[in-house]
């Protein structure tokens, strides 16, 4: 009888010789794996476990003293920045003075000067009087004396500018008026109130 012919793709490779062998492990030299594969006999070295030998069980374990890390002062001290400093109160501007070219005098001249029946509150742009008018009339009233507004326009620079002063029934009066309205703020900025010679 002649020879079966095989019926499989396999059969037919394996038999015309250009079937793959089976794959064999394969590891590099040095690699874990070969290292694992060419030892075998060999004991495998492992780090003593208490279940290994029960007689050493009573000695005491010793502790390695680990020391902490020690910075000194000095050095700590040095590195650390100071906290940033703390943003500045806003300036509040003050009115100009009525009658603006004349020095502007500090608080005891202007305590000790020459009282009249007459305060000049501020020297302004005169597009600014009517809100400002309004604004003194209000702190005016809260003083609760009366008081006759009175306003003086002139050129100054180029530039329309008001005094705004206001008239008392007595030097007494507009003294105690001053003392209470001195550094108020009209506008958003302090009033610089001083007695008026006109």
């Amino acid at each position: 009888m002649p020879p079966k012919k095989p019926k499989g793709l396999m059969a037919i490779l394996r038999k015309s010789g250009n079937a793959q062998p089976k794959f064999k492990a394969y590891a590099r030299p040095g690699s874990a794996f070969s290292e694992l594969s060419s030892s075998k006999g060999r004991g495998v070295k492992r780090a003593h476990l208490d279940s290994d030998n029960e007689d050493e069980d009573d000695v005491p374990r010793v502790k390695k003293n680990r020391k902490a890390a020690t910075t000194k002062v000095e050095d700590t001290e040095a590195a650390i920045t100071p906290p940033p400093p703390e943003p500045a109160a806003p300036v509040i501007e003050s009115w100009r003075p009525a009658g603006g070219e004349q020095e502007l005098k500090d608080e005891l001249s202007i305590k000790y000067a020459i009282p009249t029946s007459k305060l000049g509150l501020a020297r302004i742009s005169t597009w600014r009087l009517p809100a400002f008018l309004a604004a003194a009339e209000i702190i005016m009233a809260a003083t609760g004396e009366e008081g006759e507004a009175e306003t003086a326009e002139l050129i100054h620079g180029g530039e329309s500018v008001t005094d705004v002063f206001y008239s008392f029934r007595s030097e007494v009066v507009a003294g105690m008026v001053m003392e209470e309205i001195q550094g108020q703020l009209v506008e958003g900025r302090k009033l610089q109130v001083a007695f008026a010679w006109n």
